[in-house]
């Protein structure tokens, strides 16, 4: 099956309720930035959700207005408090060829040998980063393994994430920050000690 990235818009009049537009199945939105004007726009709300989950906010989305394909980040988007569907988005049109600053979301995967063995508390401090490439060279997301944190105090920081300048990506977080850490538990480590000594009994 073939990933949505590209996703088709028309303007809209100002003037009608975004109540209206969303009964149609549509999502009202802006798009505004590169080498274009601030432009109200519509587009199918089931289309949209498709290409959301392949680019999520921090890779390029597509939009075709008027004959004419506009690379875009997106900057914002509004839900419904009730029921947490899409409500509004903002678009930022931007230069395929200009660095552009964004955050990319850290995704952690597995089970941590500190939390699994010790009791360890997971802390996850920083769950994004800033960064600064072209476009095209965005990622959705970067995944860090928590089975890395195998005993108290292990951690992982910007520096360690599998992202090199020579992928043209350059970090602008501090590379100090910590992404992830095993802590002790609560009670300190004759908690961890104890609770070993339980589950032996």
């Amino acid at each position: 099956m073939n990933e949505v990235t590209t996703i088709s818009v028309q303007t809209r009049d100002i003037n009608d309720r975004p109540r209206d537009i969303r009964a149609e199945g549509l999502i009202p939105a802006v798009l505004y930035g590169f080498d274009i004007e601030s432009t109200p726009i519509q587009f199918d709300y089931q289309i949209f959700r498709k290409a959301f989950r392949v680019t999520g906010r921090s890779t390029v989305m597509t939009l075709e207005l008027n004959g004419k394909n506009i690379s875009t980040l997106i900057k914002d988007i509004q839900y419904n408090p009730l029921t947490d569907e899409f409500d509004h988005v903002d678009f930022l049109a931007v230069d395929d060829n200009a660095p552009v600053k964004t955050r990319i979301k850290i995704r952690t995967e597995g089970m941590s040998p500190a939390e699994k063995n010790l009791q360890s508390l997971i802390s996850k401090p920083t769950t994004s980063i800033e960064v600064s490439c072209i476009p095209r060279l965005l990622k959705k997301d970067i995944t860090v393994d928590l089975g890395v944190l195998v005993n108290f105090f292990d951690k992982v920081t910007v520096a360690d994430l599998p992202i090199s300048s020579e992928e043209g990506i350059e970090v602008l977080t501090n590379p100090k920050a910590v992404i992830i850490q095993a802590n002790t538990p609560k009670g300190g480590i004759d908690a961890s000690n104890n609770a070993k000594d339980t589950e032996k009994v």
